[in-house]
């Protein structure tokens, strides 16, 4: 009966009976209309008939059913249906945006029991403290738990049963009840570690619109610190407002900022000799309320706990951000491998203590210092500079006084015949001195040798300008390369006047110039006073700054006497360093330093000339000992900036073994080894040193590594610390007046932890009520066509019944 129902009723998804199928026309009439039209059917079908002939019982009955034909024809022109309808209710959505950047690790959100804990612990707390209220608004609510920092990612909902289960096994374990204890509380929140090295708002805000988009949203509650290289747009803000979808905030962290003072690049020596002044420049940043305060650096042994070296910073004047350079420096007494420490201490509790101290390691070498010295006569500067080197313990010294015309009796700690003629024989020396003697007492394969000596050997070179040779004779010969200025007019003039010398604040950065009794005073004031008379330096070669070379930095200037004292304005370079190659070159204008013997002796002209040596020997002890070097340029790092990594080799050896190219691994220390990527170095022109580039795809400390077995006896490792130019953590404070704007403008609220519990009742309510409906017409079945036949067919044997026909 049913099929056969289905068959003429036409009805293929649907059957009357089912629930929630009604009878329905699709142009219904009102109950009147209806009874109107019955009326009007049955008039007009009375008045067909009344007229004519036959009996009256049969008229009557075939106006009936004309009456029921003209009804059904009305029904059918309503649309009879049969219809299916459905409810069905779209939940709203809330979405929740959780701040997974690096700066949740900062200790600044206030907590109940008085300490300061970490951000990310202060959201963790105020989840576990809603759970239930957020368990329930996901049960009315489509609830979305979005992750983010450089972007917006899902997450799991960190309330799930597992969390809590998890939550549960700990406190049991800790022998408490469920519920009692804070951290496991906070422990039963499932949330990925905080470790995005950059956070951008906007963008987040911006992803999530878009994963809602066409959906009705409540509302968005956004936790975070407000920290961000980027801002809603007055687009998305405009959405937000336009769809009805506040946000709500949830600040974390201190509401007053606190500044930090942080180590952004520390440097040591590499190596040092024992009793040598080893320097240590560290750069510390200040930022926010840490600027207004001082703070002391300290260079600290990690061996013994002691302070070796202190320096104060004090507050910035203006309260701005501050960048400090500071030297720190020590005299080391044994040698060995030595480990320092550089920490900064403020003078209030700091934000961030893990960035307050970075190690370094420095190689101290117990052997004297193997000095070359060649002048050309001797005059004053000869006489007392070559007894000092042979007085001092530390120095190991040959000094020869050349001239093409006269033989000087040669005193040394260790006398030569003649000449080195090798670089194997150079290579016994770790500074070469030439003072004012001719060029012409070398032959050009020596001066060569000495020069290939300083670039590649890594030796230091000084240089004492004199008024027969040094330098405008040596201006074209091999050793030119090395001065560190081109003279502008063809050659290097004396002042006409006498001289002060002043130091810079790049001679403090290497440690040399201190002339001072004490750390406070490197630089005794007097001896930039012209008026006591042996200040002044009778003899200064006049050297433009303009005439500098690139590499070049002065560590001191001439400062030109006049009648109203030292002319500071018209000063000119009077010490210069330079880099050249692997060593370093220092060029001294003057050969007048020991006039400062009448002031105080030997002790001001030792200060002066002990720490340059012992630099310029600095460099060539790196290389001491050493089979190769691996060394990454610029020093500071930073993420998708191409660093070269180079490989020098000092072995010859290695050298002999001429081979096509390096490899080096670099991978980052915490990461794993699917992070780790291979550079390939190639060889240079001198066949000593392989260059290639590497460009760093994330922040933090990486470990490069030669992979080649010939070079495993050097064991070739380096840590380069990359920077990200947007690091989190170098801008630490809050920003909690931004969450504040964004909530005002759109309409939200700002809430505390406590407030969270209540978000169900802050947020509108966004639900859509949809009604379904599934329809099939009747008026096109085979039982409408029956019933219209059948009718008819009735009226017509009737009236053929009644001979009316």
């Amino acid at each position: 009966m049913n099929e056969l129902l289905r068959w003429a009723l036409d009805l293929e998804r649907m059957a009357p009976g089912d629930p929630g199928v009604v009878f329905r026309f699709d142009r219904p009439l009102p109950a009147y209309l209806w009874a109107g039209a019955a009326a009007l059917a049955l008039l007009a079908a009375w008045r067909s008939y009344w007229r004519l002939g036959g009996s009256a019982l049969g008229r009557g009955a075939l106006a009936t059913v004309r009456a029921a034909l003209l009804m059904t024809l009305a029904a059918l022109l309503a649309g009879p249906s049969l219809v299916h309808r459905q409810e069905r209710v779209q939940r709203d959505w809330a979405v929740f945006l959780l701040d997974r950047s690096e700066s949740l690790t900062i200790p600044d959100a206030p907590a109940s029991h008085g300490r300061r804990v970490s951000r990310d612990q202060q959201l963790r707390a105020a989840l576990a403290q809603a759970r239930k209220q957020l368990q329930d608004l996901s049960r009315d609510r489509e609830v979305v738990w979005l992750g983010f920092d450089a972007g917006a990612y899902p997450l799991s909902s960190p309330l799930s049963l597992a969390a809590e289960a998890k939550g549960s096994a700990r406190s049991r374990q800790d022998g408490k009840d469920t519920g009692s204890s804070a951290e496991s509380e906070e422990e039963a929140v499932a949330l990925p570690p905080p470790r995005g090295k950059r956070t951008r708002l906007g963008a987040a805000i911006d992803q999530a619109l878009a994963l809602a988009a066409a959906r009705p949203v409540a509302g968005l509650v956004l936790a975070s610190d407000g920290r961000s290289l980027d801002e809603p747009s007055a687009a998305t803000l405009r959405q937000l407002r336009r769809i009805g979808a506040p946000l709500f905030v949830l600040p974390l962290g201190s509401a007053e900022p606190l500044g930090d003072a942080s180590l952004q690049e520390v440097h040591g020596p590499g190596a040092a000799f024992v009793r040598d002044v080893a320097p240590v420049q560290a750069v510390v940043e200040r930022t926010g309320p840490a600027a207004q305060v001082g703070a002391v650096v300290r260079l600290i042994d990690q061996r013994t706990g002691l302070t070796l070296d202190e320096k104060r910073l004090p507050p910035a004047p203006d309260g701005q951000d501050r960048l400090d350079r500071v030297t720190l420096t020590t005299t080391p007494e044994t040698a060995g491998q030595a480990r320092w420490r550089v920490v900064v201490v403020p003078d209030r509790p700091d934000l961030l203590a893990e960035n307050n101290a970075q190690d370094v390691s420095v190689r101290l070498v117990d052997r004297p210092i193997r000095l070359l010295y060649v002048d050309g006569y001797p005059r004053w500067e000869a006489r007392y500079f070559k007894n000092m080197v042979l007085r001092e313990p530390s120095i190991t010294s040959t000094n020869l006084l050349l001239d093409p015309t006269r033989t000087y009796t040669q005193e040394s700690d260790e006398p030569l015949d003649r000449l080195p003629s090798s670089p194997e024989e150079w290579r016994a020396f770790d500074v070469v001195a030439l003072g004012d003697v001719e060029a012409g007492v070398f032959t050009e394969e020596m001066l060569e040798q000495i020069r290939d000596h300083v670039a590649q050997d890594g030796a230091g070179l000084l240089l004492m300008g004199g008024p027969v040779s040094m330098p405008n004779r040596w201006l074209r010969t091999p050793l030119a390369d090395l001065l560190p200025f081109t003279p502008l007019e063809g050659e290097i003039r004396p002042h006409v006047e006498a001289v002060v010398a002043q130091p810079t604040k790049e001679a403090q950065r290497l440690g040399v110039l201190q002339l001072g009794d004490s750390p406070e005073q490197p630089w005794p004031a007097q001896l930039s006073d012209p008026s006591l008379g042996w200040t002044q330096l009778r003899y200064a070669q006049r050297i433009e700054p303009a005439a500098l070379k690139p590499a070049a930095t002065p560590l001191a200037l001439a400062a030109p006497v006049l009648e109203t004292g030292a002319d500071a304005s018209s000063a000119t370079p009077l010490v210069i360093s330079m880099r050249y190659g692997a060593g370093l070159v220092v060029y001294v204008a003057t050969d007048e330093i020991w006039r400062w013997r009448y002031g105080r002796g030997e002790t001001l002209p030792e200060r002066f000339w002990l720490p340059i040596l012992r630099l310029l020997a600095r460099q060539a002890l790196l290389r001491t000992g050493a089979l190769a070097q691996l060394r990454a340029s610029p020093t500071r790092l930073e993420v998708d900036q191409p660093v070269q990594l180079r490989v020098e080799l000092f072995d010859q050896a290695l050298i002999d073994l001429d081979l096509p190219r390096l490899r080096v691994r670099v991978k980052p220390v915490e990461g794993d080894d699917e992070d780790a990527v291979e550079v390939v170095l190639t060889p240079s022109g001198d066949g000593r040193s392989y260059t290639g580039q590497w460009i760093p795809l994330q922040g933090g400390e990486h470990e490069a590594r030669v992979l080649d077995p010939a070079l495993a006896a050097a064991q070739l490792t380096t840590t380069l610390r990359v920077q990200t130019p947007d690091d989190e953590l170098r801008r630490p404070e809050t920003d909690h007046a931004l969450l504040a704007q964004l909530a005002r403008e759109t309409g939200g609220a700002v809430l505390s932890p406590e407030d969270l519990a209540s978000i169900d009742t802050r947020l509108p309510n966004r639900r859509i009520r949809l009604v379904l409906e599934d329809r099939e017409s009747l008026w096109d079945t085979p039982a409408a066509l029956l019933a219209v036949l059948t009718l008819l067919t009735i009226e017509w044997v009737g009236r053929r019944v009644i001979r009316l026909a």
